[in-house]
């Protein structure tokens, strides 16, 4: 039998390998650390589920204080044991509702990673979020492309909790900037071979962590290929960033 404790950490494992996540939260780990240019810093990672983001980025920056926030008490647990199991200080785990109030001029930065799409009322939640800004501060997402499709046959043609199919960019820029965002920029991401491999790794059962976390091992390179501009056709997901106005 496979001690608890192992088992454990390929869970971990897996759910930090899988392309299409490593993918979305590189990029936004980047966007992250471009503006924060190595000064102490406060973000939210809205939405963040399992807090696979929250823990990656506390570990690696940790003079950065991350808070995870979420709706769900179990993804929330899950994400507090396994930042106990490698003692990360530097970041905490809240229950929230990200359309109530996030606080007023709080963080540096606030990251929402394939939330948006869930949210009945993304309107309400983008303006509690950007409320929880500092002026001058950073909003980053990563969210489905409208007209996203599989390329597998018998691959899941829906994001997993969506209540809308994703987001057109056009649309988006303007609804951001209404909100009273300034400089948005966004890029498609996500293109053929990350999606392939995400495609790929997803039929591997997940009560198999062993398995998934060697397949989604075996396809980090499809990261590094689309990283470096080697894919193919058009972007399934947008990555998305954006200024609070400074006074």
């Amino acid at each position: 039998m496979t001690p608890r404790h192992t088992l454990a950490t390929l869970e971990d494992r897996a759910r930090l390998l899988a392309p299409a996540r490593r993918l979305r939260c590189r990029l936004v780990a980047e966007a992250l650390e471009r503006f924060a240019a190595d000064r102490p810093f406060h973000v939210l990672d809205a939405g963040c589920g399992d807090g696979a983001f929250a823990e990656w980025i506390a570990r690696h920056h940790p003079a950065w204080t991350i808070v995870g926030a979420d709706l769900a008490d179990g993804l929330l647990d899950r994400g507090r044991r396994s930042a106990a199991r490698r003692k990360i200080e530097n970041m905490e785990f809240v229950h929230a509702d990200l359309t109530e109030d996030l606080g007023t001029e709080v963080y540096d930065a606030v990251a929402a990673i394939e939330c948006l799409e869930e949210i009945p009322n993304d309107t309400q939640a983008l303006q509690r979020m950007i409320a929880a800004l500092r002026p001058g501060g950073l909003f980053v997402a990563h969210v489905p492309e409208h007209e996203w499709k599989p390329m597998l046959r018998g691959s899941a043609a829906a994001w997993k909790h969506e209540v809308r199919h994703g987001y057109d960019p056009v649309e988006l820029v303007a609804r951001l900037t209404a909100l009273g965002l300034e400089s948005v920029q966004i890029d498609a991401t996500c293109r053929g071979l990350v999606r392939l491999a995400q495609e790929l790794r997803e039929r591997v059962p997940s009560r198999r962590p062993a398995l998934r976390a060697l397949v989604s091992f075996s396809l980090l390179g499809a990261v590094w290929l689309e990283r470096n501009g080697l894919t193919w056709g058009p972007g399934r997901a947008l990555i998305v960033s954006a200024r609070r106005p400074a006074r």
